[in-house]
């Protein structure tokens, strides 16, 4: 297809949510305002007051999804990384965030979501006028008593007389369809909130959608696109939910639709940057997450990216698989097969790590007084009195290895009271030995001292007798 020159696709939508009832994406609740003007090449939200900083999802046409981060005004560019104009067709857009509230409760979580149409590089625009409906002449009607009709109905400004059913009892039918459910409870302790189901967005450029809306509230809690895929969502008679399968075998079974795809992806959005699952405390705090660095893509195979894994606790990542197989603990570059990094090291350069190299054994170990405080020498005198306390057996493990030879944990916990009765660390042992030969060498040097003190002693006296 055909396109316009750049400079007549460069348009700016400037979306201001909670503002005036002219909406240009999800639903008539909350409204949300649209003003389409040039200021560049982009899309821009102007959040509500607070509301500073989260994040922005987009998904295009094709189902790509993008998280930005913004600490100002949220913006999609109209041009992707290479330059070429987006896609035309529906992107559906999601806002993240908090906004202040007041003191008892500082702050509150903001979502809010939508839809914007691209046709020929440019926004349709959301006031668009559809023809006029055909209306009656009759009057309204009341009827007194129960309606019983025996065969099929049609309600809305497009029915027609001689209307053609199919499978359907009833039918509704006009540009804008809704079925709006008011409870007219007026008495304490009964509920009384009003829902709806909307069939599509009113406004031009919006999305083709079935939601289920929540009035009362002003929220669309369930939105299904049109075009989604057969079992998209699933419910089997046990009770087990299937996302893409009509055979879930687990309590939530998720498939892809295509070699590849995620299974399951639940977005984070902090830290930015990374996409997975994350766990929250009662306080709302991600106390854990794992998933994809979707910043650090290195590879990619069959024309798929390939990510970092990440394990994050407490907000600060632990644990980094690199797409070649290196593993960095505490380390979020590692450069070896396995790096550990110190003190929760954002990066290997700068920090004292330990590592180990393919095709070794061996940790190769930062140990600079650089990267050391609280220094104080170790002093044992009786250090081959303990290392001679400690003794050396052969055994075989119970359902393990056979044949060992090696000290027991009891009895080194025991002499030098290092480490704990059922485990010892080999770095102890390894310095109990270093002290010992210590210890030997200053031996060796004072009993060489003496022995040519005395030898001195003896060459005098052979003198002297001449």
């Amino acid at each position: 297809m055909l396109r316009r020159p750049v400079a007549a696709r460069i348009v700016v939508l400037v979306l201001t949510l909670g503002g005036s009832p002219a909406s240009l994406a999800l639903a008539e609740a909350p409204p949300l305002s649209a003003a389409p003007r040039a200021r560049g090449p982009a899309i821009v939200w102007s959040p509500p007051g607070g509301l500073t900083a989260g994040t922005l999802t987009v998904a295009d046409p094709q189902g790509r999804v993008r998280t930005f981060r913004f600490t100002d005004a949220p913006t999609l560019p109209l041009f992707d990384a290479q330059g070429l104009p987006l896609v035309d067709g529906v992107y559906s857009w999601e806002l993240r965030g908090v906004v202040p509230t007041g003191e008892e409760v500082p702050e509150r979580p903001f979502v809010q979501s939508g839809s914007f149409t691209l046709a020929d590089g440019a926004i349709v625009p959301p006031g668009l006028p559809e023809p006029a409906e055909r209306r009656g002449l009759s009057k309204d009607q009341m009827v007194p008593d129960d309606l019983i009709v025996d065969g099929k109905g049609c309600i809305g400004l497009g029915c027609a007389a001689n209307e053609a059913f199919a499978t359907e009892a009833l039918r509704l039918k006009q540009s804008v369809v809704r079925l709006r459910f008011e409870d007219t409870s007026a008495q304490a302790g009964f509920p009384a909130r009003d829902w709806q189901l909307s069939a599509n967005d009113s406004a031009s450029g919006g999305a083709d959608r079935f939601s289920i809306e929540d009035l009362t509230a002003g929220t669309t809690p369930l939105t299904i696109r049109g075009g989604a895929p057969t079992h998209s969502i699933y419910v089997d008679a046990q009770g087990r939910v299937g996302l893409g399968t009509a055979t879930p075998a687990a309590p939530l079974n998720a498939v892809g639709s295509y070699a590849g795809d995620a299974s399951i992806w639940v977005r984070n959005t902090s830290p930015t940057g990374f996409s997975g699952i994350s766990f929250y405390n009662h306080a709302n705090t991600n106390g854990f997450f794992f998933g994809l660095d979707n910043a650090r893509s290195e590879t990619r195979l069959n024309s798929v990216a390939s990510f970092p894994f990440v394990v994050f606790t407490n907000n600060t990542e632990r644990i980094r698989i690199q797409p070649g197989g290196n593993i960095g603990l505490g380390c979020t570059d590692p450069g070896s097969r396995l790096v550990i990094g110190a003190g929760g090291a954002s990066t290997c350069a700068t920090a004292p790590f330990s590592s180990i190299n393919p095709g070794s054994s061996t940790f190769t170990t930062s140990s600079s007084r650089a990267f050391k405080k609280n220094l104080a020498p170790v002093e044992v005198p009786d250090i081959l009195q303990r290392v001679s306390g400690v003794g050396v057996y052969t055994y075989d493990f119970i359902d393990g290895p056979k044949d060992r030879l090696g000290l027991v944990a009891e009895d080194f916990h025991h002499v030098f009271g290092r480490g704990s009765d059922q485990l010892i660390q080999g770095g102890e042992v390894e310095m109990a030995l270093w002290l010992a030969v210590q210890r030997l060498t200053r031996d060796k040097e004072n009993l060489e001292a003496r022995l040519a003190e005395v030898e001195a002693q003896l060459q005098t006296l052979l003198r002297a007798k001449r």
